[in-house]
């Protein structure tokens, strides 16, 4: 999914401002490096926080999320599937 995402992004940045080999590869190590950073950052937060979450509230976490990805999923299946109404 990421590389789909990365490459909507860079075909969108060279298509609508123009962009040059040049700047596409700026604009690449600008994204990666903005990711990076990110990440590290988060996982240097998140670890100390751990320390100060209880385990049952993670458990509850993780199953809201399931429970609304499941939905989610659920909900864009019956869209698909559903028939649609023709105005014949």
């Amino acid at each position: 999914m990421t590389i789909v995402f990365f490459t909507s992004i860079f075909t969108a940045k060279a298509i609508e401002y123009n962009y040059t080999k040049r700047d596409l590869y700026v604009f690449g190590f600008s994204v990666g490096s903005a990711t990076f950073l990110f990440m590290g950052s988060s996982v240097i937060f998140f670890s100390l926080l751990k320390q100060n979450v209880p385990i049952p509230l993670i458990r509850i976490l993780n199953l809201l999320v399931g429970v609304v990805l499941i939905g989610y999923g659920v909900i864009r299946i019956i869209k698909i599937l559903k028939p649609k109404k023709s105005n014949l």
